[in-house]
């Protein structure tokens, strides 16, 4: 089986040999890039499995967020991104995510802590890939919400919502589960194993957001306070 490749565009050379030692020990491939624009002439030619950005890139104050667009326009939410970032203010966390990118991760973090978020976007983008194979009627259907799981497609009165993977992935199963779903049940959803419960209001948030901001009265996602989130469309 051929190794997952992994790119990492970091412009701090020892944090960038750091993390890219810790995937190779780990079987993956890892392609590093210093700036932006040596990255964008590679990712023309070819896209990683997975790419893990900073978002300063020397002159480039926005160098990640710039390469994710670009990631994003040739392969809408295909491509796992990881932004791995000293600017932990949450608009730019929204902001990434917003674009497309899959998580979003301040610096520092430990190697074991970067190389379990490896492992559970991969295992996000296997289990999406798993059930597009296994299902047979992929498209659901609750009122006006309409979800496919083999495009992870997502409409609110027919208007498209743009949603990242680990959203989607909650959307579903909260559509799946209609007596609510727990913090814990959302993090068997993603994959991504024990995750903080204030992540999951984060991951919350930002879909609320994406839907009111084509329904300004969307208020479907309803919070149950101590365990989860509810989706009614009473």
């Amino acid at each position: 089986m051929a190794k997952k490749i992994i790119a990492i565009v970091e412009d701090d050379e020892q944090q960038r040999s750091q993390y890219s030692a810790a995937l190779r020990a780990q079987g993956y491939h890892v392609d590093e890039y210093s700036n932006k624009a040596q990255a964008e002439r590679m990712f023309s030619q070819q896209l990683p499995d997975l790419a893990i950005l900073d978002i300063m890139l020397g002159q480039d104050l926005e160098g990640g967020f710039e390469l994710c667009r670009f990631i994003e326009q040739i392969k809408p939410r295909e491509v796992p991104i990881l932004f791995l970032t000293s600017r932990g203010n949450e608009v730019d966390e929204i902001y990434g995510l917003n674009l497309g990118a899959w998580d979003y991760q301040t610096k520092p973090v430990t190697f074991e802590y970067l190389l379990a978020r490896v492992r559970s976007l991969f295992n996000i983008k296997q289990g999406l890939s798993s059930e597009v194979g296994a299902n047979s009627t992929p498209g659901q259907q609750l009122g006006p919400l309409s979800i496919n799981s083999v495009t992870c497609k997502v409409t609110w009165h027919e208007q498209s919502v743009l949603l990242t993977p680990t959203e989607f992935a909650m959307l579903k199963r909260l559509l799946d589960c209609p007596d609510g779903v727990s913090y814990d049940g959302f993090s068997e959803a993603t994959r991504q194993g024990v995750v903080e419960n204030n992540t999951i209001n984060t991951h919350i948030a930002q879909i609320r957001h994406k839907f009111k901001a084509i329904d300004g009265d969307f208020n479907a996602i309803k919070t149950r306070y101590g365990f989860g989130y509810k989706l009614s469309l009473e």
